[in-house]
């Protein structure tokens, strides 16, 4: 359990006295000390230069936090590593238990000789503590759930249920009989930018560091429920597709995926979200969206006039299922903003869509006629 404040407060009650020093000695002294601070300000200035800006940028980011207050049922702010050596330490040792390697029987007898290293077909994460993981799974169908074998910390589990998610191959397992099982905090894989250090586990016994060399853009025409944004990695030795990539402090940040022909690639973990948010809140996989297709404005390009209502950015509704009719959106319409945030190159309307669960209730503008309109559209079950 982490530490807790409890009932700590700081008396910022202050006393004061009457000066005995003239006004001359004072401005006197406070001249002295601005003109300290500005020759150490430049001085730590171009020290600064010098550090890893990524570490730079970390501290930042954990000292912004640090100045917002802390209640006393929250836990304090979590530490980072002081270098990355003592990162890949710490990882090494929290990350590997809620790792899931994945084995496939073949035959009806099952020796603890299959599950050696040279006989794992994929890797995979846990994600809830009573036998919910998410793994990739090539070749694989619902009949087969009980030809599979899991590895959890050192304990072999059956597979007594097999989900597909969103993404084809990576599939949702219910680990048979499991209870209080590790895992991982998820960190947020889309904001990741290019020479972020990552490192790859792709087993119990396995790490890789690695870095971002580049965020791939989505294409033009696309899903309003799928994230197609994926992140390019510096080549690397292994071979096991589905390992979890986790960023410097451990966060789960998404997959390793090397079936594509782009060369290593990263998977963000906002990808999968919806259907984990769904599990959390219903115990079932279920897969949501709005399930429309559609065109990516911003990425079309320039020249093009014959764009409905002349929009510059946003989402161009061009397919609506009989499923999703019932919504109000019509062919043509332009999603503009979910929820009050713009829809644009850098922040899809899948990204949004990702961030909620089923029937929830989003309020989404559209442009329609050349007009702006409201529409109060609930997340379905998709198909």
């Amino acid at each position: 359990m982490r530490p807790q404040l409890v009932g700590c407060k700081l008396n910022r009650t202050m006393t004061t006295k009457k000066s005995t020093q003239k006004d001359v000695s004072s401005w006197s002294l406070t001249a002295r000390v601005l003109v300290l601070s500005l020759l150490i300000g430049g001085v730590s200035g171009v020290s600064a230069g010098a550090v890893t800006t990524k570490w730079l940028a970390d501290y930042s980011s954990e000292l912004a936090r640090f100045s917002t207050p802390i209640s006393s049922d929250e836990p304090l702010p979590i530490n980072l590593p002081q270098s990355y050596a003592e990162a890949v330490n710490q990882i090494r040792t929290d990350v590997p238990p809620a790792v899931v390697t994945v084995f496939k029987i073949v035959g009806n007898e099952f020796t603890h000789d299959l599950v050696a290293p040279e006989n794992q077909i994929s890797a995979g994460l846990v994600v809830t503590s009573d036998g919910w993981l998410l793994a990739e799974v090539p070749d694989f169908n619902v009949d087969q759930a009980s030809q599979l074998k899991v590895l959890v910390a050192d304990k072999l589990y059956g597979v007594s249920t097999a989900v597909s998610s969103s993404l084809k191959g990576w599939w949702f397992l219910k680990a048979e009989n499991a209870s209080n099982l590790p895992v991982r905090p998820f960190g947020a894989g889309l904001s990741l930018l290019s020479g972020d250090q990552v490192v790859l586990v792709p087993s119990v016994n396995a790490m890789e560091p690695s870095y971002i060399t580049a965020r791939m853009s989505p294409s033009i025409k696309t899903s309003s429920d799928y994230i197609e944004t994926r992140f390019l990695l510096q080549p690397i030795a292994t071979q096991i597709s589905g390992a979890v990539v986790v960023n410097t402090r451990g966060d789960v940040v998404g997959f390793f995926d090397r079936s594509t022909e782009n060369g290593e690639q990263l998977i963000p973990i906002e990808v999968f979200l919806p259907a984990i948010r769904s599990i959390l809140k219903t115990g079932s996989v279920q897969n949501i969206g709005l399930g429309l297709t559609g065109d990516n404005i911003s990425l079309l390009p320039s020249g093009i006039t014959d764009i409905p209502n002349g929009a510059t950015r946003g989402f161009l509704i061009t397919g609506i299922p009989k499923t999703s009719e019932a919504l109000g959106f019509k062919i043509g319409d332009v999603i503009l903003s979910v929820n009050g945030e713009w829809v644009d190159d850098r922040s899809s309307l899948a990204s949004y869509i990702n961030t909620y669960a089923i029937q929830d209730t989003l309020i989404i503008t559209v442009l329609r006629d050349e007009r702006e309109q409201t529409i109060s559209a609930t997340l379905l079950e998709l198909l």
